[in-house]
Formats: structure tokens, C-alpha cells, sequence
């Protein structure tokens, strides 16, 4: 009788952790039933689809990105129609990320060194494709000058307080809507973006990190982002929110501006270490990913991996065994690893023609439940 009810009862608790372990994944492949709302009661007709077309595959299948995959790549530069993903895969990426540093100087080409004119061609290309455009933007510090990486305590309170400083933010963000209100199609509608503003937050290297800004001031950052934004007559955009990776839910949603004015929960984690780090790893982006499916499903969001990688891929099956068993976890409606880098032969993230890991690479590509662009 007592073996009985021992038994009983490791029936039910394993019951129990099967459940919470499957919780996300479930919810999450639920939210293909609910319409999305995007948080710009203005938005475009494309932007509102593409936020549909997000929606459908979330929970179920993951679409790859990779950072500024059409503009350069490993040893390569401005080449037309390259791409170290086409080339190790025979596919473009799904979702191609780009970067707008510097175009709040009025400047003609970005911190990475390229025209702002090429990257609105290539997003413009990207679209037209099918694929799907992601934009960070880590502008300068207005309170001093100095780059995003200026640890300058209080800029972001300067921003808020200070009529100097917020008259020139403004004009920044007058520069950054020219560009978006810019990107447009053949049949003159706007390409809808997937804008990521001051991300990785919950961090310590940017000026609007955690330890130089309030929680409320943060969130008062985002608010005037995007007011001044809309009344630019910007309305192609759906917003990411995306910290760095974070110890808890709490934290996680400590500087949280509002479902009103969020669309896509994000999170940006790197896999550091190699083989050494791989336990850590999975187990904290794992964690991470199931709490924001659960969150997104609750909140009628969608939740992405904004940014990831392992930089140089010291292992060369990377993509089939380490990533790829943490997406199969929840399914985030895309995975965006970072860049190749033309001038710098050890700093890459997606493989290329010749690389150890190409052939992991595009087993990874072919899996179903992996979506690559045409």
C-alpha cells in the first residue's frame, strides 16, 4: 500500500515537471489562434501582416536572420548579391538585421562604414524577396557626444529634463524617420520594420544601460521614442523590446514600458565559452525563452531570439547541436545571429564558403522547422 501511493505520487509530480517544462511550448503554439494588435493604432496594412505572418509560424517553426548579411561578409565587401548564407546554404536568411548608427549625425554611412543608401537598397531588396528587416540603432550619447558605449551616468535623465539635450535627441530622431518613412516599395507603401530601440538595457556597456537610468526613466525613454516617432508620421514599425540576458522574470520586465507600446518580446544572449559554455548556455536561454512564450501568449505578443551566436564557431556543430535543441524548446518566430565582419577574419557568427561549420550549417538549414528565405 505504502509502494502504492509512493508510486502515485512520482506519477503525479512527474506529471507535474513534464507540464511546467512543456507549459511555454504549448501556449506559445496556441497564439497562432489569436490576432495580433500591433501597438501603433496607425500601423500600415504591411506592418499589421507582417506581424500576422509572424504570428502564424511562432511557437511552431523559427525563421533564421542574420546581421548585415547582404552588405559585406567574411573578407568580402559591397559585392552584389552575396551572401555568406546563400553561399553555404543555397538560401538567403528569412530575416535580415541592420544597423543605423550614425544617422543621427546627418552622416552618409553608418559606425560599420556603410552607406545608409546601400542599406536602404538592401533592405528594400530584402523585402521584395519576402524576407523580413530587423533595425537596431546605437546612436551616440547626446549628452556628451561620445559614442553608445559612453557609460555617462544620467544621459538618459538629460534626455528627459534638460531642453537642450532633449531638442537634440529630437533631431536625431527626426533623421532616424526620414530613413524609415524612406523605405519604400515599388507600389509606394512602406516596407514595415521590426525596430529594436536601446537594446540589451538590462546591461552595463551602453549609456542607456541599467545602472545609468532608472527603471521609470527607461521606460520614459521609450515613450518619447515613440511619440516623437509617430508624430514624424512613422507607422511602418513594430517594436522589440530586448534585454540582455537577465537572472528572472522580474527583471526581465523591470523596465518594461507597457504591452501598449511594445509588440515583439526579445532577448539577446551570446553563447561564450565554446564547448565549456554550452550548459550554461542552453540551460539559461532555455529558461529565458519559455518564461517570454508564456508572457507572449498571455500578453497577445510574440517573442523572438534578437540576437545570438557563438563568435568564430569554435564548434562545428554549432547549429545543429547547440542551437537548435534550445529553439525546438519554444520555437521563438526568429532567431537573428550577428555578423560577418569584412575586416576582421575571427569575427564571424554564421558560417562561410570553406568554414569548418559549413556542413552543420546546412543540415541546419534544412531542417522543416527551420524557415531560410528564398
Amino acid at each position: 500500500m505504502m509502494r502504492r501511493k509512493h508510486l502515485n505520487h512520482s506519477l503525479i509530480l512527474g506529471l507535474l515537471v513534464a507540464c511546467s517544462l512543456g507549459a511555454a511550448t504549448c501556449t506559445s503554439n496556441r497564439q497562432k489562434d489569436t490576432r495580433q494588435i500591433p501597438c501603433d493604432s496607425q500601423a500600415t496594412n504591411a506592418t499589421d501582416s507582417l506581424l500576422q505572418v509572424l504570428a502564424s509560424d511562432c511557437g511552431t517553426k523559427t525563421r533564421f536572420g542574420h546581421q548585415d548579411d547582404t552588405l559585406y561578409g567574411h573578407q568580402w565587401w559591397n559585392q552584389e548579391g552575396r551572401s555568406d548564407v546563400l553561399e553555404t546554404t543555397g538560401h538567403y536568411p528569412a530575416v535580415f538585421g541592420w544597423e543605423l548608427g550614425g544617422i543621427e549625425h546627418g552622416d552618409s554611412c553608418s559606425l560599420d562604414s556603410v552607406s545608409f543608401d546601400d542599406i536602404r537598397r538592401q533592405i528594400i531588396l530584402a523585402d521584395l524577396r519576402g524576407g523580413i528587416n530587423t533595425i537596431s540603432w546605437h546612436l551616440d550619447n547626446p549628452l556628451n557626444g561620445h559614442s553608445s558605449w559612453d557609460k555617462t551616468n544620467n544621459t538618459v535623465q538629460a534626455i528627459l529634463n534638460d531642453s537642450t539635450v532633449q531638442t537634440k535627441f529630437r533631431t536625431w530622431l527626426g533623421r532616424l524617420a526620414t530613413f524609415f518613412t524612406s523605405l519604400t516599395r515599388d507600389d509606394g507603401t512602406l516596407v514595415p520594420i521590426l525596430f529594436r530601440p536601446f537594446h540589451e538595457h538590462s546591461g552595463n556597456w551602453f549609456w542607456w544601460g541599467s545602472p545609468y537610468c532608472t527603471p521609470q526613466e527607461y521606460k520614459s525613454l521609450w515613450k518619447l521614442t515613440q511619440k516623437i516617432l509617430k508624430s514624424a508620421h512613422v507607422h511602418n514599425l513594430l517594436y522589440i523590446y530586448s534585454p540582455d540576458n537577465v537572472p528572472d522574470n522580474k527583471t526581465y520586465f523591470e523596465r518594461y514600458p507597457g504591452d501598449d507600446l511594445v509588440d515583439v518580446l526579445g532577448l539577446d544572449d551570446y553563447h561564450r565559452g565554446g564547448a565549456d559554455g554550452v550548459a550554461d548556455y542552453t540551460e539559461r536561454t532555455t529558461k529565458r525563452l519559455k518564461m517570454m512564450a508564456k508572457e507572449a501568449y498571455q500578453r497577445q505578443k510574440i517573442y523572438v531570439f534578437s540576437e545570438t551566436g557563438s563568435e568564430s564557431l569554435p564548434m562545428t556543430n554549432w547549429y545543429t547541436q547547440v542551437l537548435t535543441p534550445i529553439l525546438r524548446e519554444t520555437y521563438p518566430a526568429y532567431v537573428l545571429v550577428w555578423r560577418n565582419a569584412y575586416n576582421t577574419p575571427t569575427h564571424f557568427f554564421a558560417p562561410y564558403k570553406g568554414n569548418a561549420s559549413e556542413k552543420d550549417f546546412k543540415k541546419f538549414a534544412e531542417q522543416k522547422d527551420i524557415i531560410m528565405g528564398k
